[in-house]
């Protein structure tokens, strides 16, 4: 269960990512554009980790994870409605 909510927590993360990358949803300036790459690139590589070292996955990280997905949430959520 745990590492299932881990993957959609990365999924989530790396999608607002790519987004607020591509579509320049919000001014980041150059450091947030750095910022944002590497976060996306931290949660693509974490889509992976379930398959090779599921063992890995632990409580506090997965829980980061979900944290900062329901963020990246509300801010898309607050983008397409104001």
């Amino acid at each position: 269960m745990m590492v299932t909510i881990f993957f959609i927590a990365n999924a989530i993360i790396l999608a607002f990512c790519i987004w607020i990358t591509i579509a320049r949803g919000l001014p980041t300036g150059w450091w947030g554009l750095l910022g944002f790459s590497i976060i996306g690139i931290a949660a693509a590589a974490n889509l992976f980790k379930p398959i090779q070292m599921h063992r890995a996955i632990d409580l506090p990280e997965t829980l980061m994870m979900v944290g900062m997905a329901i963020i990246c949430a509300r801010v898309v959520i607050r983008r397409a409605f104001w």
